[in-house]
């Protein structure tokens, strides 16, 4: 817990600077930041948000806005020409009848592709159950599969229920016909959602939208499966599941290539997809043109419906009802042409949210907001510039709609805040602060109120914890008036010991005080300050309560580190504290006085930074609950060049003592802490010591507090 170089010669460097002991605050400047006041939560508020998933709406919408401007700027993109669908449509219904069809149909129609030339075949069309009626319908397209079974993708579906409130997740898997899956053939899912845990997980975003897709997942049997586009990606590589599971990622965000939109002479608008299309009818039939059987030639060809009724559809960033089966090709499509999207990191997102909003309030410092939202418009032109080429030319997908929200709330609240709350602001910071500061620092904040940091800061810091030892005997014995009357009268002079030198009176929790030195000002010298007034707040105890039925004592616990300070706590509630390890560290070492029969004990950041200014006892080293690493901690014993101490005398015997010990003269070391006992007696550190040198122990001398 010692502090590094650094922050030693740091605080050296300042106690020379200003010449003395006593702390020093620095002065901030003048000027009041309103991005310390009004971006910060503002722009923490809408960081959370992000983060919570709260904004991804925006996102979405953003998203949705570039495949449209692309579309109508630069056109359909384009994807892999061998692409193609065998339609159940409209014509094909007619002639060969309603779906579902006899499966002879779908034999023929395997057998008449590759005849032509395809390269490969995927269906989107289950087969779950075998034909009862007509098991020769199951015949012909078992053999059609296994004659083409190296080059056929059949699929199948996880249809997933509710989790229950046990955790259990049901799940019907509806597989190829058993026949038909023993052929050995390529076999895909064609559901929109896997199971991670006890979470079931869809492929629609959260407004419905399908944007992504998966690609793979562990199905509810154990295995890696494919979705119909990775199967057929993986079918043409030479690759199984498992390779592809770990070579390619498991999900995508769809880069669709756009929309054909034909107005009828009657206005109706008709919307197509951009892949080819053949009627299974006309294929059967062999009714197919010279060109479209050149179509054929190598093409990869999957069969589905897009006949009125017959088809599954999903809402797409181009339209409300794109066939499922789009979704499958333009996966394999991206894959193929490597262009699926990659989202930027939502770190950068941050990173604009923060950095622009923070930025801006600075600026609002300086310039009126007319000229700073021409300059915040003229960044986020250069934003949406970037992310739209970005999009178009580069397949990235950069959201800028959170950080221009942040932007935007910023420079209206900032506006709003000059112009309407500015003025109750010195009040605010003597009601605020006037309770624990000093009243030289409120009027500094008052003066420099930009000095005051709202929200979490990381900084250095002392944070003293003191409490009164047997507080609770003590409340059992006095009346409730007298106690209270008692409780004031520590309270008070131990808040006013605080704020003489310049320390922050934290919290009152009972009888416990919890006090901060830096912050919101910078203190060059803060841990000599915390031991200063701990010191004399145990000379004022040993006076005041001279003339009381108990005697009182207390117990005072000392650290320096980094924490996290600011106002913490609800929107209508909070209050200027600071959190983290050191603090609890701090707390620690209150609460290990009960152990050693002391009554102050600072660790070994505050004793390096303090010793020329305060004589200090070593204890050892020890390890405190919720610590694994054993910490060298000190015993204050009184201030060096001050008043005499009887406890002074002792302390060159003691450091002896401890010395030997450590150098491995152990004889020595029990000698000398025998001379320490003679002059202190009954002191457990002593004690202890003498205790595990008796027993021959030679290397384990860390003190381990069991107690907080």
């Amino acid at each position: 817990m010692a502090l590094k170089l650094s922050e030693k010669l740091f605080f050296w460097r300042e106690k020379g600077r200003e010449g003395g002991s006593a702390p020093a605050v620095k002065r901030a400047g003048k000027k009041h930041q309103a991005r310390l006041f009004i971006a910060a939560p503002i722009i923490a508020v809408v960081r959370l948000l992000y983060l919570a998933g709260l904004l991804r709406g925006l996102d979405y919408s953003y998203l949705d806005f570039l495949f449209n401007l692309r579309l109508v700027v630069w056109g359909i993109q384009p994807i892999d020409e061998r692409l193609m669908l065998a339609a159940i449509d409209n014509k094909s219904i007619e002639e060969i009848g309603n779906v579902p069809w006899p499966r002879s149909v779908y034999a023929k129609l395997i057998d008449e592709l590759f005849r032509n030339g395809a390269g490969l075949v995927v269906f989107d069309v289950l087969f779950p159950e075998p034909d009862k009626r007509f098991p020769e319908e199951d015949a012909a397209l078992v053999a059609a599969t296994r004659r083409w079974k190296d080059r056929t993708i059949h699929c199948f579906y996880e249809e997933v229920g509710a989790a229950e409130k046990s955790g259990i997740i049901t799940v019907r898997q509806m597989m190829p016909f058993e026949k038909l899956k023993a052929v050995g053939t390529r076999v895909a899912f064609v559901d929109d959602n896997k199971i991670e845990g006890s979470k079931i997980e869809l492929s629609n975003d959260s407004d419905g939208t399908r944007r992504r897709t998966f690609l793979a997942k562990r199905t509810a049997s154990g295995e890696i499966a494919l979705s119909l586009g990775a199967e057929a990606f993986a079918a043409l590589k030479g690759i199984n599941a498992d390779k592809f599971a770990g070579n390619y990622p498991d999900e995508v965000q769809i880069n669709f290539p756009g929309i054909i939109k034909t107005i009828t002479q009657g206005q109706k608008v008709i919307i197509d997809e951009p892949y080819r299309r053949l009627p299974i009818a006309d294929i059967i039939a062999k009714r197919l043109k010279p060109e479209e059987k050149k179509l054929l030639k190598g093409a990869i060809i999957f069969i589905d419906s897009t006949a009125t009724g017959y088809y599954d559809h999903h809402p797409t960033p181009y339209q409300p009802k794109t066939p499922g089966v789009g979704i499958h090709l333009y996966a394999l499509s991206n894959l193929l042409e490597g262009n699926y999207l990659k989202v930027l990191s939502s770190f950068l997102t941050f990173i604009l949210i923060i950095g622009i909003g923070f930025l801006l309030a600075a600026s609002l410092e300086r310039y009126s907001a007319g000229v700073n939202f021409v300059v915040l418009a003229a960044v986020f032109l250069g934003l949406f510039g970037t992310s739209v080429y970005l999009f178009v030319y580069q397949n990235i997908v950069f959201h800028i709609l959170a950080p221009f929200l942040s932007s935007f709330l910023v420079l209206a609240a900032v506006t709003l805040y000059r112009v309407a709350v500015e003025e109750k602001e010195k009040r605010w910071i003597r009601s605020t602060f006037g309770q624990y500061l000093s009243p030289k620092v409120v009027a500094l904040l008052v003066e420099n109120p930009d000095a005051m940091k709202l929200g979490g800061e990381k900084r250095l810091m002392t944070v003293l914890f003191l409490d009164i030892e047997g507080f609770t005997t003590i409340s059992e014995k006095t009346p409730p008036e007298e106690l209270t009357k008692l409780l004031n009268k520590y309270l008070t002079m131990f808040t006013d010991v605080i704020l003489k030198y310049d320390g922050m009176v934290d919290k009152f929790i009972g009888d416990a005080v919890m006090a901060l030195w830096n912050a919101p000002f910078e203190q060059s010298q803060h841990p000599v300050s915390a031991c200063l007034a701990a010191l004399e707040i145990q000379e004022n105890i040993e006076k005041m309560s001279a003339g009381e039925a108990i005697p009182i004592r207390v117990r005072v616990g000392i650290h320096t580190g980094y924490m996290i300070v600011g106002n913490m706590g609800s929107a209508a509630r909070f209050s200027y504290t600071a959190v983290g390890d050191n603090v609890n560290f701090a707390s620690r070492l209150e609460g290990a006085n009960k152990f050693f029969k002391t009554s102050i004990l600072a660790s070994e950041s505050v004793y390096e930074v303090s010793r020329d200014n305060i004589a200090a006892r070593e204890i050892g080293d020890v390890r405190v609950v919720g610590k694994e690493t054993p910490v060298k901690i000190f015993e204050l014993i009184g201030k060096r060049n001050g008043k005499a101490d009887h406890r002074l005398e002792s302390l060159p015997v003691w450091e002896k003592a401890l010395a030997a010990m450590r150098s491995g003269n152990f004889e020595e070391a029990k000698k000398g802490f025998w001379d320490y006992l003679d002059r202190r007696a009954k002191d457990p550190a002593a004690e202890r010591y003498l205790k595990l040198l008796e027993l021959g122990v030679k290397d384990n001398f860390v003190i381990n507090l069991t107690e907080k």
